[in-house]
């Protein structure tokens, strides 16, 4: 049975993976540019400008174009 997450919870989940090295989200898809920008504004919205940091800094590390060969590892990814 599925459940439906609220957007904080997706947003906050999404943080927490993506701070963590995660670039995938639970159902193995790769986090868009889109979306991880759309988290960004969400947080500033929130004036929590250490997350939009963070977020920042891991869109510079993730070459979506590249399929993510910046990674160091794949370990990474999952």
């Amino acid at each position: 049975m599925y459940t439906i997450k609220s957007h904080d919870t997706r947003i906050n989940t999404a943080f927490e993976r993506i701070s963590d090295g995660k670039l995938l989200d639970d159902e193995l898809k790769p986090y868009t540019r889109q979306f991880i920008e759309e988290i960004i504004k969400y947080f500033e919205t929130r004036e929590d400008y250490e997350k939009c940091q963070t977020l920042k800094d891991a869109l510079e590390n993730m070459d979506h174009e590249k399929n993510y060969n910046r990674c160091t590892s794949q370990s990474q990814m999952i």
